[in-house]
């Protein structure tokens, strides 16, 4: 709604910003703002235009069509001469094309025939290479010397093994051994016996920028004996120089490249970037039509697959036709200024009655009671023009007037500012609202804003101005009188174009609204939270409310209307059987009823509740409608469903478990004890065990044996222990675990005990035990028992302070009894010799094989280191006899380290280093033998 006062409009006047001078200035300038009357019927600034800067150039008709008219010309000419030089530019860069790939050819080929002419030298003097050269360092000088005819072609050259070793350098080398069995031409010239040249790299005989030409060298027989190589210096080759001076001759610059994927310079203007990989080049070929391309020209060398570029400036390549080009542009700019000029004067012509119609409306702006236009309308579009104007100042007249009437009589306070935000316009309801007498305050309504609030208000406001956008606020105000106010103000900018001409806005007392607002708020922020279901019907049974979680428990949604529905569509019709018979009879006549019943969950799931029923009565006493209250408690019931079963289930779980299980309260009676427990028992009597005490049950003995577990289960601690029990005359070994339960506080409430018997588990644990110990082949003790039974010897020997000898063996020849029998001899002869070593000790000493044909021996009491002298000699005695295996007598031997281990050293480790110590003495020294170490030789 737009909120102008009657006659507001008068006061705008169209202004097309096309006057000159002060014509093109708004006639009410920033800051005239006129004062209302006191009725509210004042008259606000207009929407007008703020000042425009008469420095600006008009974009008029005559220029337009002046502009038209010469672009039209320029481009139908510019077009002309494009298609004519865009032919003439295809002919020449075409020619200029093929004569340029033409030269980039013959320079490709003219540099591979200089590198077909190297490699033929280069083979011929292969052919002349003596096989003494390749050893000889006479030979090699002569070889060299006598390569008058190919060295000068060459910067070096070399001999090369075919281990890769460069056995003689042209010029020489001193002191530097170079090896290329890595480089890929010499790589190439072995696998294919041809010659290869190779890829651009760094020499190793001169770190310099090289390509390599490699041939084979062969003796009489066709035989490859070696590789002759030839390098070219890439930064000082002459390979080049013919290219390069018919590239200097062309302006043009030379670039040669290696082929593939990955390209390097092989050649370039500046030395630097050899071997560096290739920058992209131009796009091959280019042009006048290229945008300013270069040309561009690829040819390939036959003989080494190199990118030899040609690359000419453009500039330097077309500039005789680009000359042609500019004369083209410089004529097409003459003929459009004579152009303009033509069309400037016939416009001018054209347009002189439309400059009368101007005047005439500039006119009716500057005197509004003037006729509303003072030319003749002419029969043509400056005459349509002209009535059509008339017509649209007529209406905008009417349309101001009804606009004043509407704002006048609405309800709302209606009021507009300008771009500043002050108050330029008020109506009758926005005064009442407020209290105020003037029809206009400059500050309005932010004069009456309290003072704590007035800051930030006014703050929000401005920002709002600021960002030339839509604002909403609610405020509370202090009228004159000393009341207060509660007003919602809302506001819009007037936009005209992209300028902001100020904002209109609207003001209503919600004071009322606000505090009937605040009650319902509470009310129903209740019933949203609640989780109780809270449901309103009519006398009818017609639901008239529902709150969200009754919604939810339904399945209907929030887009779900509820309207038109009964209380038979949420409630079984058990319920509204009893709804009808008890719960709203009774509801009517207590105003209140409690009880239990059910409703619909989704999917027409019933669900238990318990309900309160609210008759609402008018002053009559009469029903208007019911308030129902369910509370869900299906999981209330479900729970003490649940837990009646997990009883019934645990129970029985317990009752078929071969485990004992009983649980016993602080006092340490029997609370539960399921049937194995009780038959565990029945050896001491036959009493009911639920309500005895521990002590009652098993007895004195017993009970003082397992009381330390009780007291610290009991004490919060979870506990396990085993025991030994006897079962008539079989032993077994009980597990029991003491469990505490706590109860909500933390404290202990009881203890559930339970005892399993782990008899055949030990048992299998202690046979896995000694099995993990055990050697699977020899049947003698691994290194891991051997270790865990040294301990218990050693712990022995330093209560007895006894001596324990230590003897490492190791087979003689035992690999060439694997390598000439195979390994399953092998294995054979380790179970027969095993079975030797264990009949040659006494059944107190220890004996294993620490892997593969190693073994190590512990004898106990070796009062001294002649008694692990004569097991040493006892070894090596039966591992001399021949072994006999499959029809084949096989003879090994055994070399022996001996040690001796005595209390008085902290640990066993260095008689065990000195034993393996000897060992490899004892086979240095030509086996079959024992060395002897004490602790002088560790």
């Amino acid at each position: 709604m737009s909120l102008h006062p009657p006659g507001y409009l008068d006061s705008l006047r169209i202004d097309d910003g096309r006057s000159s001078g002060a014509a093109q200035e708004t006639r009410l300038a920033e800051g005239d703002i006129p004062k209302a009357n006191r009725s509210g019927r004042g008259r606000p600034p207009p929407l007008g235009r703020t000042k425009e800067c008469a420095m600006h150039m008009r974009f008029t008709l005559r220029r337009k069509a002046l502009l038209w008219g010469v672009a039209l010309v320029a481009v139908a000419m510019t077009l002309l001469a494009w298609l004519q030089a865009r032919q003439l530019g295809d002919d020449y860069s075409t020619l200029i094309r093929d004569q340029q790939d033409a030269v980039a050819q013959q320079m490709a080929d003219d540099l591979s025939d200089r590198l077909d002419t190297r490699l033929a030298m280069l083979e011929r003097a292969a052919l002349a290479v003596p096989p003494q050269a390749m050893t000889d360092p006479v030979e090699q000088r002569q070889f060299f010397d006598r390569l008058s005819g190919a060295r000068p072609f060459f910067d070096g050259m070399a001999l090369i093994a075919l281990d890769g070793n460069m056995v003689a350098n042209d010029p020489p080398i001193r002191g530097l051994h170079i090896n290329v069995s890595d480089r890929d031409y010499f790589g190439a010239v072995l696998a294919s016996g041809r010659s290869a040249i190779s890829k651009p790299v760094k020499a190793r005989t001169t770190g310099q920028p090289a390509v390599l030409m490699a041939v084979p060298v062969k003796d009489a027989n066709a035989h490859l004996i070696g590789v002759l190589a030839g390098g070219l210096n890439l930064s000082r080759t002459d390979l080049f120089s013919g290219a390069k001076r018919t590239a200097a001759n062309m302006s043009a610059d030379l670039v040669v490249t290696t082929g593939g994927a990955e390209q390097v310079y092989i050649a370039h203007q500046d030395p630097g970037r050899l071997l560096q990989p290739a920058e992209a080049m131009p796009a091959q070929g280019g042009g006048a039509h290229s945008g300013h391309a270069d040309l561009h020209s690829v040819a390939t060398v036959r003989s080494s697959g190199w990118q030899l570029h040609l690359v000419t400036p453009d500039e330097a390549t077309f500039a005789p036709l680009y000359s042609a080009r500019h004369r083209t542009l410089a004529e097409i700019g003459a003929f459009a200024l004579l152009t303009a000029a033509a069309v400037w004067w016939g416009v001018g012509l054209a347009l002189r009655p439309l400059g009368r119609l101007h005047q005439a409306m500039l006119r009716q702006r500057e005197h509004g009671d003037a006729p509303m236009l003072s030319i003749p309308h002419s029969d043509d579009e400056i005459g349509d023009l002209a009535r059509a104007f008339t017509e649209l100042m007529h209406q905008s007249q009417d349309h101001q007037a009804e606009l004043g009437a509407v704002a006048d009589a609405s309800p709302l306070g209606l009021f507009r500012t300008n771009e500043r935000g002050e108050i330029t316009y008020t109506n009758g309801a926005y005064q009442a609202i407020l209290g105020t007498k003037d029809a206009v305050d400059p500050q309005g309504w932010t004069d009456l804003l309290p003072a704590p609030e007035r800051a930030a208000a006014t703050e929000a406001w401005k920002r709002a101005l600021a960002r030339r956008s839509s604002w909403r606020t609610v405020q509370s105000l202090n009228r004159p009188d000393g009341t207060k106010v509660l007003v919602s103000i809302q506001t819009a900018p007037i936009l005209v174009g992209d300028q902001l001409r100020g904002h209109a806005g609207t003001l209503s007392d919600i004071t009322e609204r606000a505090r009937d607002e605040k009650a319902q708020r509470t009310l129903t922020a209740v019933f949203d939270a609640t989780t109780d279901l809270v449901i309103q019907s009519d006398v009818e049974g017609k639901i008239t409310y529902l709150n969200p979680a009754a919604q939810r428990a339904r399945g209907w949604s929030k887009m779900d209307s509820f309207q038109g529905k009964t209380l038979a569509e949420y409630l079984p019709s058990k319920t509204v059987q009893q709804f009808s018979t008890e719960v709203l009879p009774k509801a009517a006549h207590n105003g209140l009823w409690f009880g239990e019943s059910c409703f619909f969950g989704q999917n027409l799931r019933e669900i238990p509740a318990s309900l309160m029923v609210i008759a609402h009565c008018d002053a009559r006493g009469k029903v208007e409608y019911y308030s129902g209250i369910f509370r869900d408690i299906s999981e209330e019931k479900a729970s003490r469903e649940a837990l009646r079963q997990n009883e019934q289930t645990l129970r029985s779980l317990t009752d078929a478990l071969p485990i004992l299980v009983a649980a016993v309260d602080q006092e340490e009676r029997y609370l539960f004890a399921n049937p194995a427990y009780v038959q565990a028992m029945q050896d001491r009597d036959q009493m009911p065990m639920v309500g005895r005490s521990i002590l009652e049950v098993l007895g004195p003995g017993a009970y003082q044996a397992i009381k330390p577990f009780v007291d610290r289960a009991l004490a919060g601690e979870r506990v396990s222990y085993e025991r030994e029990r006897y079962i008539g005359q079989t032993r077994r070994i009980q597990e029991a675990v003491y469990i505490p339960q706590f109860d909500g506080h933390g404290a202990v409430r009881g203890v559930i005990v339970v005892v399993q018997d782990v008899t055949e588990r030990k048992r299998e644990e202690m046979h896995l035990r000694e099995m993990a110990q055990v050697d699977p082949l020899s049947g003698l003790l691994n290194r891991a028992g051997f270790d865990d039974r040294l301990q218990a010897m050693v712990t022995a020997a330093r209560k007895n302070d006894n001596r324990i000898g230590f003897l490492y063996i190791d087979l003689d020849r035992f690999k060439a009894v694997n390598d000439t029998y195979g390994h399953a001899t092998g294995d054979s002869l380790l179970r027969i010799f095993s079975q030797r070593l264990r009949n040659a000790l006494r059944p107190d000493d220890l004996v294993a094989r620490l892997g593969g044909d190693e073994f190590a021996v512990a004898i106990s009491n070796a009062s001294d280191m002649a008694v692990a002298e004569v097991v040493a000699e006892k070894i090596i005695s039966v591992a001399s006899a021949p072994f006999w295996i499959d029809g084949n007598a096989i003879s090994v031997g055994a070399s022996v380290g001996v040690s001796v281990w005595s209390s008085d050293e902290p640990g066993v480790e260095p008689a065990l280093q000195r034993a393996d110590a000897m060992l490899y003495q004892a086979k240095e020294a030509g086996r079959g033998q024992y060395k002897i170490g004490d602790m002088s030789t560790h």
